[in-house]
């Protein structure tokens, strides 16, 4: 039969008592010092005991929600199933001009002046699951703005991808910036 620790302190504290009824006051000082240590000892290893009881409690359902995601994810890994998707994530190549027309706008809406821009097919295997294009920007305007337009333009179309970005201050109140960008599409 197990005893759990109240009825430990229960029959200990009656116990005290009766031995202390005859005990002269230096002995019930001594004695209610000791008590009190051995309470705190006491408190401590139960708090320890539950803490280590929350912590194997923690790790256990840590270990069944990895092992929930592992069977989840696993079965999604399958490379043709991946590349399906991802491919008809990719706009088609007919798109291309559309979104130069909204680069154009996003400069405009962000205060930039786009003094040049160049589009170059992307160079990709045989049998790739996309093609693309190269496209270099030179812009006018603010580094804040030039900020602006590239979370805009990667936010507005999702298979534009950052390649390069370098920004150059200058003595007049609009600085250069030279941007690098992939348009993945189709192939």
């Amino acid at each position: 039969m197990k005893v759990g620790w109240q009825e430990i302190a229960g029959r200990i504290r009656w116990e005290l008592r009766f031995r202390l009824a005859a005990a002269s006051p230096r002995q019930k000082y001594c004695c209610c010092a000791a008590i009190f240590m051995l309470s705190a000892v006491l408190f401590l290893i139960v708090s320890i005991e539950s803490d280590a009881h929350n912590v194997q409690q923690h790790l256990a359902a840590a270990k069944a929600v990895r092992a929930e995601s592992d069977n989840e994810i696993a079965p999604a890994r399958s490379l043709p199933k991946l590349l399906a998707q991802f491919h008809d994530f990719l706009p088609a190549r007919q798109e291309l001009p559309a979104m130069v027309s909204s680069l154009h706008s996003l400069a405009r809406e962000s205060g930039l002046n786009i003094t040049s821009m160049t589009t170059q097919p992307l160079s990709v295997s045989e049998g790739a699951t996309y093609a693309g294009y190269s496209i270099r920007l030179q812009l006018t305007g603010e580094q804040k703005e030039t900020e602006h337009f590239v979370l805009l333009a990667l936010h507005t179309h999702d298979s534009l991808v950052l390649r390069r970005w370098s920004f150059q201050e200058g003595n007049n109140p609009s600085s250069i910036s030279s941007i690098d960008l992939h348009y993945l599409v189709k192939p």
